[in-house]
């Protein structure tokens, strides 16, 4: 019902949805009704997307956005693992 309310989160400069490919519509929705008078900053993994059902999808596909980094070095797994991975 909150959603619905088009809620406008005040006194912040940037908001961080961190895991934003694990996120629901509803939060996302949420989180860019502020689009208009804050800086969004989604974070996220495509590729360790846990959850694919309970109304949650990855946000990452779902937004527009301005700009894209990707990580140059991975700490949560040893490097000598990732020979295995390939």
């Amino acid at each position: 019902m909150w959603q619905l309310a088009s809620p406008h989160i005040q006194d912040y400069d940037v908001i961080i949805l961190d895991e934003a490919q694990d996120c629901s519509e509803c939060v996302r929705d949420i989180i860019e009704q502020q689009r208009s008078h804050t800086a969004l900053v989604f974070v996220g993994d495509p590729h360790r997307q846990l959850y694919n059902s309970h109304y949650r999808t990855n946000a990452l596909e779902n937004v527009e956005y301005t700009h894209t980094y990707y990580l140059t070095q991975v700490s949560y797994c040893v490097e000598r693992w990732l020979f295995y991975a390939c």
